[in-house]
């Protein structure tokens, strides 16, 4: 079974208690990230179907919340080759960064700096929703499934500022 809205799963086992599985699902094609209650839905469904359901595991399936991130960096050389280039790996690092994981912003560095075409690359800022802590919460642990969360970083090319390295 094929989930076309589906472009990432984060799987979580033992969350929140032993003998438990949580699912985020995000959609990177969605604006938000997200996908519709109708399609966690869906996707649960299949999971729990008796047929597939693991039979002790209590299986949860949520969307994932998508958090806003701004990068302030410093780049040579300073055109719009390569602060495309800049943008795309800050993305695809970003993009690899699933709930319950923290950005480490040495290792975005050289990310960036591996698979850019920057001579020289320096993050001098981030922030998630404004705050400096780069942590992406998950958490099930309430009843409700309203209040469920698995946070995935969101990054627009406006929350990307570039500078130049001499400036």
């Amino acid at each position: 079974m094929s989930f076309t809205y589906v472009s990432d799963a984060y799987v979580f086992a033992n969350t929140p208690n032993s003998n438990s599985v949580t699912i985020a699902l995000a959609n990177y094609s969605a604006n938000d990230l997200s996908v519709s209650a109708d399609q966690v839905a869906e996707v649960s469904d299949y999971i729990n179907d008796d047929s597939r359901r693991p039979i002790t595991a209590d299986v949860r399936v949520l969307g994932v919340t998508a958090v806003n991130v701004g990068v302030t960096a410093r780049l040579d050389p300073m055109n719009e080759s390569v602060k495309e280039s800049v943008v795309s790996s800050i993305k695809q690092y970003l993009r690899g960064i699933g709930p319950g994981k923290t950005v480490d912003l040495a290792q975005m560095s050289v990310d960036v700096q591996s698979n850019s075409t920057a001579s020289r690359f320096s993050i001098t800022s981030a922030t998630k929703d404004g705050d400096s802590s780069l942590e992406f919460a998950v958490d099930t642990s309430d009843a409700d499934p309203e209040n469920w969360i698995a946070e995935i970083a969101k990054v627009d090319d406006a929350n990307i500022v570039l500078e130049n390295w001499g400036a």
